[in-house]
């Protein structure tokens, strides 16, 4: 029997970031009690002003404060060049920062308050009967067998999801 042919171990690069941009919108010095994002500046439908309503405040330049990872700092002292109460900016964008309790609420519900999250989680269960152990069809994670399955929702509605040679 021929031997087995040894093939050399992988020499895989080092991991890298796949966006050239990505070291630009890096912050550093964030305060952990915020959430931030950077928004760009000539957007006219979800710019600063945009956030601003949601209850989001402009980032500004400070000795201690947020700063993005590749700003201009001084090689002796580490402090940004930017002067103290200047708008943080990068490459056409500001930096905002919500409380995080304030950036849950708008996850949880929204900015009108009545979608967001829990609004998703509530038209979810009404939809799906998890006691039946039905599957919902539409996002094609119905078990299939050989003659198809039948799906009967809460509303008197029913269809049966054909099943082919290839399923």
């Amino acid at each position: 029997m021929p031997r087995a042919k040894k093939s050399a171990a992988r020499l895989d690069p080092a991991p890298r970031p796949i966006d050239g941009a990505l070291p630009y919108f890096n912050v550093l010095n964030k305060d952990p009690s915020r959430e931030y994002v950077w928004v760009y500046k000539a957007a006219t439908d979800y710019g600063p002003e945009h956030y601003s309503y949601l209850g989001y405040e402009l980032e500004r330049y400070s000795d201690n404060g947020p700063r993005p990872a590749m700003a201009s700092v001084d090689m002796e002292t580490g402090l940004t060049l930017k002067p103290s109460g200047t708008v943080i900016e990068s490459r056409g964008n500001v930096l905002m920062s919500a409380s995080k309790a304030r950036f849950n609420d708008i996850r949880d519900n929204g900015s009108d308050g009545v979608s967001g999250q829990n609004a998703a989680n509530r038209q979810e269960k009404a939809m799906l009967n998890h006691a039946k152990h039905v599957k919902d069809s539409m996002r094609g994670i119905n078990p299939r067998a050989a003659q198809g399955v039948s799906v009967e929702s809460d509303k008197g509605s029913f269809a049966v999801v054909p099943a082919g040679e290839e399923d």
